[in-house]
């Protein structure tokens, strides 16, 4: 999946609000389908504003006659991710519409009415939000529509780790480390694994020629070495 794809989707699932912007927030934190479901407007804000990053503490999924909620199966998966400006900006505006906003234990994304099909007043938002029945009747629409074919829910997250990962190096001011843990991967293994071909396999050797003129400059500075054993 491409930038591009991305924001075609989400412009074209705006028409039927929130359901562009979950396709943003999915695709800039990476987060994990049970885990967007799970989100209470606290995990979102500070001090009744939003907040830099989004916190991620428990994943909720339907089970035989209704819903459970799970705690992160890791230590791991118990994070924090930074929520881009932009992201921040959306939700921002949305939350600003948000029924329940003031409430920090109040579900962030809505439920809906059955049958209510696209329309808005079908929203409800003291209902379980049910991410399944998004993907079904928005998202794959959408994707048929765009002639996007064999992409799945998940890719927005691959898409998330793909980014971040191409940009380490390239004025992203992240490791491979800091996404592995973003991502709430059970190791740092994993992450390796599965994006580490990502990485830059040209690096900038010529760094080295700046650490060494910078300390033939600062010669004064230069501690004797000790010799130990």
């Amino acid at each position: 999946m491409q930038p591009a794809h991305v924001v075609k989707l989400s412009r074209l699932l705006d028409s039927h609000a929130p359901y562009g912007l979950l396709v943003r927030f999915a695709a800039h934190t990476g987060l994990r389908e049970g885990e967007l479901a799970a989100l209470t407007v606290a995990d979102v804000t500070s001090m009744g504003r939003v907040a830099s990053e989004v916190r991620v503490e428990r994943s909720v999924r339907r089970v035989k006659g209704g819903w459970k909620t799970d705690t992160p199966k890791t230590a791991a998966g118990r994070r924090t991710t930074p929520l881009p400006r932009a992201l921040r900006d959306d939700l921002a505006a949305y939350l600003a519409e948000h029924p329940h906003r003031d409430d920090p234990s109040a579900a962030l994304w809505p439920g809906r009415i059955p049958g209510s099909g696209g329309d808005p007043r079908g929203l409800d938002y003291d209902r379980q939000f049910d991410i399944g029945s998004v993907i079904r009747y928005y998202f794959k629409p959408a994707l048929k529509e765009l002639g996007l074919i064999g992409v799945r829910w998940h890719d927005l997250r691959h898409y998330y780790a793909t980014v971040m990962i191409s940009m380490i190096g390239k004025g992203a001011q992240c490791t491979l480390y800091e996404v592995s843990r973003w991502m709430g991967h059970a190791s740092y293994q994993t992450t390796v694994d599965v994006y580490g071909h990502l990485l830059d396999a040209r690096p900038n050797v010529d760094i080295l020629d700046d650490i060494m003129s910078a300390a033939e400059a600062d010669l004064t500075n230069v501690q004797p070495l000790r010799r130990h054993g």
